[in-house]
């Protein structure tokens, strides 16, 4: 499961090189709460072979947004895969799952390398990679967060990050609630 859902993120990146005007989603009512836990059970081995672990909140009630589920789940995965391997320690990954009348919020908070100040303004930049020093086993093309900001605009949604170096980072995101 991990190697198809890998493969299928690394097909989506490929595509990740349209403009937004390019980018067709198919839409569907999608329950967020759903999705995240299928994208939990799945990475949860890759954080538990590493050490670490994925922590899943939510308030428990219905939270659905009307979106493309493919691209959904793969901002999903690729904001918990980062977590994963950008880390020097055994990775703590909390994600955690809110709504209000509006919107629909997901935090994915890491205790990981985190990003500097001057980095964070480009991080959803096309083809740019936060330097990593002597790290060389992460392997990318600078197309990862670029594809999440996407898909999440796309959305009609927003993604924020937050960061502190040697501590972790937290990205959150807003996608419109529907009934």
């Amino acid at each position: 499961e991990n190697n198809r859902l890998k493969s299928q993120v690394e097909r989506v990146l490929q595509i990740a090189s349209l403009t937004p005007g390019e980018l067709h989603l198919k839409e569907e009512r999608i329950d967020m709460q759903t999705l995240i836990e299928k994208c939990v059970d799945t990475l949860s081995l890759m954080a538990q072979e590493k050490g670490g672990m994925i922590a899943f909140q939510s308030d428990g009630k219905s939270s659905f947004v009307k979106g493309d589920r493919v691209h959904l789940t793969n901002v999903i995965f690729n904001l918990m895969d980062n977590a994963i391997k950008y880390t020097m320690h055994q990775p703590e990954i909390s994600i955690s799952l809110t709504h209000n009348d509006k919107w629909v919020m997901i935090e994915v908070e890491d205790n990981g390398i985190g990003i500097d100040d001057k980095n964070k303004k480009m991080i959803f930049d096309k083809f740019f990679r936060v330097h990593t020093g002597n790290r060389h086993d992460v392997k990318g093309f600078g197309l990862g967060l670029y594809y999440v900001k996407l898909i999440i605009e796309a959305h009609k949604g927003t993604v924020n990050v937050k960061s502190t170096i040697g501590k972790g980072t937290t990205f959150t995101l807003k996608i419109p609630k529907v009934s």
